[in-house]
């Protein structure tokens, strides 16, 4: 089944219909990032002294806690949205009046087997409400949001897809086309699936490995655009091959490449009695022509026979002056991409922090 979505400008009386033959509906990015954040961040602190739930059914790794009205001033906007009384309204319109039954935060923590499939009207089945009759509508906010942890729509269909379902004993990753041909509701299995994280991340970078050049770069600038971070577009591309086999999550691509849009400053401590290294470096990058990956690789790796150093004691230093960390794309595509002008500058800075 489809889950059916829609934007914002929804009608109430379209999700209605939705909900009455799909038994659900989201509504995507009703409210901005930083309402859901500051929702976090008001509910974190009753969250944390939350016990984890006794039994499988309310998930020994999940938290639930209530009392969101008191608790959280900014969620009484997502019970009061207009769009979500609407469309209670609509759905409960036959019941001469209805009310707020039950708030709740749920944290569902890695390695939750997936929970029994269930409706919370069962609840009510004291009573013989006429077929059809709907006695309850609830809302579910998502307040984590996959994309903004840098997970792209080809994994999690994969992901969700295995869970409980398998095609042999060995595949892992399918393509949605390998899916819609292979998956077979008679291979799935009755036992709780677990919701592995780790599987997740390690699926998602598949994907994104699995992205032609241009298009994994398109996928970035989205993200990072949904993030407020505004770099140059031809810098993010050109640096995104460097990147797209080091990486699992978007997310983890702007800590990788920073230090081509923004300044850095390397702790001393770190190229401490690198100076003799880094002045080498400066010398031999000041004379490197053209000043290209090529190039720098093969000032660098003769400088490496020069001091007698092997190349990962030579580089490191070279590394953390320019980039600011121990980890960072490929070094001779790094400094290319910095250009001559930056590398020399931030060489200089370290050689003099080292003294």
């Amino acid at each position: 089944m489809t889950i059916p979505r829609f934007s914002p400008d929804a009608k109430a009386h379209t999700v209605a219909e939705a909900l009455n033959e799909a038994g659900c509906a989201v509504i995507e990015r009703l409210v901005e990032p930083a309402t859901l954040a500051r929702v976090r961040a008001e509910l974190a602190p009753y969250l944390e002294a939350t016990a984890y739930g006794p039994d499988d059914f309310s998930g020994r790794r999940t938290r639930r806690t209530g009392g969101l009205i008191a608790r959280s001033p900014t969620s009484r906007g997502l019970i009061m949205h207009p769009i979500v009384l609407d469309v209670v309204g609509t759905v409960l319109g036959h019941a001469t009046s209805y009310q707020l039954h039950l708030t709740q935060v749920i944290a569902i923590e890695p390695g939750e087997p997936a929970q029994p499939i269930h409706r919370d009207q069962w609840a009510f089945d004291f009573f013989p409400f006429p077929s059809g009759y709907e006695v309850q509508c609830n809302t579910i906010w998502a307040v984590d949001d996959f994309r903004e942890q840098g997970y792209i729509p080809e994994a999690m269909v994969n992901f969700l897809a295995r869970l409980g379902w398998a095609y042999d004993d060995k595949t892992e990753v399918f393509s949605r086309d390998d899916l819609l041909r292979l998956f077979r509701l008679d291979r799935v299995s009755s036992s709780p699936a677990v919701f592995d994280y780790q599987k997740l991340a390690w699926l998602n970078g598949v994907h994104l490995r699995n992205l032609p050049a241009d298009e994994y770069a398109d996928r970035v600038l989205t993200y990072l655009r949904g993030q407020g971070i505004d770099w140059d577009e031809a810098l993010v591309r050109q640096a995104a091959p460097l990147v797209q086999e080091k990486i699992e999550t978007l997310d983890q691509f702007p800590d990788y490449v920073r230090f081509l849009f923004e300044d850095v400053e390397p702790d001393p401590a770190l190229v401490d009695g690198s100076a003799p290294v880094l002045a080498e470096a400066e010398s031999a990058l000041a004379g490197a022509e053209p000043f290209d990956a090529e190039t720098i690789e093969r000032e660098l790796r003769g400088l490496a026979e020069r001091l007698d150093l092997k190349p990962r004691e030579a580089f490191q230093p070279i590394r953390i002056a320019v980039t600011g960390s121990k980890i960072s794309p490929g070094l001779f595509e790094s400094l290319a991409l910095l250009g001559r002008e930056r590398s020399l500058r931030r060489l200089r800075a370290a050689r003099g922090a080292t003294a």
